[in-house]
């Protein structure tokens, strides 16, 4: 029974032990498709199928030593940019939550011990997921319109249209802009640009160098940085008038964070 299993998770203080009974009631541990993951930050543990040769994760399994909701959201934020693995399990100390990855909002909890139903968890064994049963369920948990994807793209159309409509800046030089806003932060969260590519500037990153509002700063870390982001039109956005109302859209849209390393986006630089 769930509650059974419940009440042994809580009685549990530490969360490598709430793993190892978890991985012995979704019969992981016999199964060929689960696999602990060496030097990897974000899955302690994966569970993969092969499809025509190719691997798909399906779910990831993170231990969190410290019940911290902060880091708890911040790791589900990570899974959903990420944008590839569906569905996450993490073991904390006296409890399990299990995440669907492809969305945010209240939706994205889909178990939590004490609250959730047994069928609920019970989806995610390997018997269930061979016979097929998540498959069935897996449509309902998994909205395109939630996905990272999806959701940036809106984001953008909505900033080019405030853009337009409050400031006047043509919808073509306003999707450009944010196109290279786009391209800096990838080039950011895949390390190829770093802090020091902005110590001179007394920042630690490109929404610090914006916050700034300096035409000049801007301008020389461009060019420095032999990275063609359409200066003239950012230029011409810190020079006009309103510059602090509309470098906080810049900054609002940038800060959502939603961002990757790994997604792909069918947009021109």
């Amino acid at each position: 029974m769930l509650q059974n299993f419940d009440e042994k998770i809580k009685k549990l203080n530490h969360a490598d032990e709430v793993l190892n009974v978890l991985l012995e009631m979704l019969g992981y541990y016999s199964s060929p498709n689960f696999h602990f993951t060496e030097n990897d930050e974000d899955f302690d543990a994966e569970y993969v199928l092969e499809i025509e040769n190719l691997r798909y994760t399906l779910l990831g399994i993170k231990v969190l030593r410290d019940c911290d909701e902060g880091e708890i959201a911040r790791q589900h934020l990570k899974y959903w940019n990420r944008n590839d693995v569906p569905f996450a399990i993490l073991a904390l100390p006296n409890e399990i939550r299990i995440y669907n990855n492809f969305t945010i909002g209240k939706q994205k909890l889909l178990y939590k011990t004490g609250t959730g139903k047994r069928e609920d968890i019970d989806i995610f064994t390997d018997s269930s997921i061979a016979n097929g049963i998540l498959w069935k369920k897996i449509k309902a948990a998994t909205s395109k319109n939630k996905r990272v994807d999806r959701c940036l793209l809106e984001s953008l159309r909505n900033t080019i249209l405030v853009l337009h409509r409050k400031y006047g800046m043509q919808p073509d030089a306003a999707y450009n802009l944010l196109a290279q806003c786009i391209f800096i932060r990838y080039l950011e969260d895949r390390k190829m640009l770093t802090e020091t590519a902005f110590e001179e500037y007394g920042v630690k990153d490109f929404n610090g160098l914006l916050c700034l509002e300096n035409a000049g700063c801007i301008q020389d870390f461009f060019q420095s940085s032999r990275i063609d982001l359409m200066v003239t039109y950012l230029i011409w956005i810190i020079s006009s008038g309103q510059t602090k109302d509309r470098y906080g859209l810049y900054r609002s849209f940038l800060q959502q964070r939603k961002f990757t390393r790994t997604a792909q986006y069918n947009l021109h630089f």
